[in-house]
């Protein structure tokens, strides 16, 4: 293990973080808060409980400053912490009361790789020194080519060790085809990992029993497109599934209780539905669904250590759960009764299910952490957002409109506070989501809630292509965008024109990822419609994108298929269709001014889709400005930037938006 200085926290510090009380208590604070208000970083994240209940560990921010803190309840006082530095934190649990997993990662360079890569990678925290150790450290018998290290599969009985997969392999010049193997680590002594299953180099995904002993292995081939299972149920290799497909249609996201098959999400054309079946590890035999809803799709499992299965949470506009145990339904309904109406978010659980971490949000709540135990009492633990009073939330409400070809497309509203009683000729802004197989919930949004404060309702439509709303609606966006998923947002607009609540000569469309598509599609195939459009690290250009996917992916890529699908509905692309639904492509049909935001440190849309759009729209002598934001990433997580990010935008919708409506 390579240990990581980080810097232990000193007292003063760490007694600045987390108060305990028996409810929560907001103040009255006069006026609404301030733009930057809604742009700052959530002070509380990734909490998390230990094994007995009795340590609570979470991410403390400030400004771009992150520390790891453990807190103790029964002593009600912090204990430890370290400080981050760059590392950003993508979960974080606890494998003891001594030891801490911290999945994280950071930017950097890797030798014989041109750019800069997001290197993820596991770490273990010592929760009495504060000593953080790197787990898996690329070029010790790890191949050093590779991100995404921070994997654990599983741990040995007496949790002495994890077991992590990894390409494995010491000469990065010599070993161009390593394979995916399974490591035995080490969390109590630093000594090199000892490979106990060799895997292809096409191998994806482990499981292990809980003694300690390999369980499945999942291989997928994209230069073959063959997708093979092996089981080790017997002790001994045997493949029990394959199949030739260029999109895999099922993926295995954890293991029965009783460790005698695989957990896997597939789709249910009978109920338009993802859900969740068994694969046998004797023979392969896939089941009937075990966990379905006619009115919902699976969209999260929650497993224990060894990826054995609890449950799952069901996708809509507001998260709902579903576990093996009884207990836990009836005590989860409890803590959803108890929000009222806002969403509910479990964020972790005691060894024995006894104690609960939640998250709410919504309109009462702008992120609030509870403890929630067997005695159906409530903890206030933390705010995620403290100035943010829930008094000064703007109000979230759903919607459901009809398409103009009839399909249903569930619509998130965030209402101005001061418009609630009085919501007539609103000037609006459209704000369609990332992905595009996503979709919103109610919550406590930043963004929607600044817009919100400025006067704005703020549209959010979960068009066609979205998921979590039954297979058949995402599957309808497929070969749409740019046509009938930009339809749909079209539809959202007229259909709150129609019924008195939003000015047509106010609107604005804002977007992020595939989002920034949409507005800058906006505004080139439908631009009477808005008064401006706002991408934030979004697509312009297809055939670009398509030519930067197949340089990091490669060309058999399984990532260039999902492309295919999404962009021609087929498994293939035409360089004409990418170029007639590109934006970059039709500059000239653009009225309205538009505002580019791109995080030069992006990894998911490259800066250089902004820089392509802003040249094609300053040599057609359109409105345009351009705010490229030095450091940051496809998500804004440094608080410069996205206070810089949030400043220019809101001045930019004012600009337009904020003129007296026609009488």
């Amino acid at each position: 293990m390579k240990n990581i200085t980080l810097g232990k926290l000193i007292p003063a510090v760490l007694c600045l973080c987390l108060v305990l009380v028996s409810s929560s208590v907001f103040a009255d604070v006069p006026g609404k808060p301030s733009i930057e208000t809604f742009g700052v970083l959530p002070a509380i994240s990734r909490m998390r409980i230990s094994p007995s209940g009795n340590l609570i560990a979470f991410v403390k921010t400030d400004g771009d400053d992150d520390s790891l803190l453990v807190y103790s309840l029964k002593e009600k006082k912090l204990i430890d912490g370290a400080k981050l530095g760059d590392l950003s934190v993508y979960d974080l649990y606890f494998i003891s009361e001594k030891r801490i997993i911290i999945n994280a990662g950071r930017v950097r360079r890797v030798m014989g790789f041109k750019g800069e890569f997001q290197l993820g990678t596991a770490y273990l925290m010592d929760v009495k020194s504060g000593e953080i150790n790197q787990l898996l450290v690329p070029g010790k018998g790890v191949f050093i080519g590779q991100s995404g290290l921070g994997d654990i599969v599983g741990l040995s009985p007496d949790r002495k060790h994890a077991y992590m997969p990894a390409f494995t392999g010491d000469d990065f010049y010599r070993d161009t085809n390593p394979e995916y193997s399974l490591l035995r680590v080490s969390l109590t002594k630093r000594r090199l990992p000892k490979p106990i299953l060799k895997g292809a180099n096409h191998s994806y995904k482990y499981y292990m029993n809980s003694k300690g002993k390999p369980l499945a292995e999942l291989r997928y081939s994209e230069r073959t497109n063959r997708h093979e299972v092996f089981s080790y149920l017997s002790g001994e290799k045997k493949e029990i599934y394959s199949v030739e497909e260029s999109l895999r249609t099922f993926s295995a996201v954890g293991i029965t209780p009783g460790e005698d098959a695989l957990i896997i999400s597939t789709t249910s054309h009978e109920l338009d539905r993802e859900v969740l079946r068994t694969m046998s590890l004797e023979d392969g035999a896939i089941s009937s669904p075990i966990f379905a809803r006619e009115d919902a799709d699976v969209e999260r499992i929650y497993t224990d250590i060894n990826q054995r299965m609890i449950g799952v949470r069901y996708s809509g506009l507001y998260p709902s759960y579903e576990f093996f145990d009884e207990n836990l339904n009836q005590k989860m309904d409890k803590i959803i009764a108890f929000a009222s109406g806002d969403s509910v978010w479990l964020a972790d659980w005691t060894e024995d299910k006894k104690s609960l971490i939640v998250k709410l949000e919504g309109t009462s709540s702008a992120g609030d952490y509870y403890l929630f135990n067997d005695t159906n009492t409530q903890t206030f633990l933390a705010s995620t957002r403290s100035a943010i009073p829930a008094n000064t939330i703007n109000p979230i409400g759903t919607v459901t409109f009809s398409a103009r070809d009839g399909l249903q497309i569930p619509t998130i509203l965030t209402i101005p506070n001061e418009k609630v009683s009085d919501m007539k000729n609103l000037p609006a802004v459209l704000y369609p989501h990332g992905g595009p197989e996503s979709h919103d919930t109610v919550g406590y949004d930043w963004l929607p809630q600044a817009l919100a404060s400025q006067g704005y309702l703020v549209i959010q439509p979960q068009f066609r292509g979205s998921s979590g709303f039954g297979v058949k609606h995402t599957l309808a966006g497929r070969g749409e965008w740019g046509k009938k998923m930009q339809d749909d947002l079209t539809d959202s607009v007229e259909f709150l024109v129609k019924k008195g609540i939003i000015d047509p000569e106010r609107v604005c469309i804002v977007g992020w990822s595939y989002g920034g598509y949409a507005a800058l599609a906006g505004a080139t195939f439908t631009p009477d419609l808005y008064k401006c459009s706002v991408s934030i690290n979004g697509v312009s250009d297809l055939y670009r994108m398509l030519k930067d996917e197949k340089s990091q992916h490669g060309r058999d890529s399984e990532v260039l298929s999902y492309w295919y699908t999404q962009w021609s509905g087929e498994d293939d692309y035409d360089k004409d269709l990418l170029r007639s639904i590109s934006p970059a492509e039709h500059v000239d049909k653009v009225k309205a001014p538009i505002l580019l935001i791109h995080g030069d440190k992006d990894k998911v849309v490259s800066v250089k889709q902004s820089r392509l759009m802003y040249k094609r729209l300053q040599k057609a002598e359109k409105k345009v400005e351009f705010v490229e934001l030095e450091g940051d990433n496809h998500h804004l997580s440094q608080q410069d930037t996205r206070l810089a990010a949030l400043s220019a935008l809101i001045d930019f919708v004012n600009q337009y938006l904020q003129v007296p409506a026609k009488p």
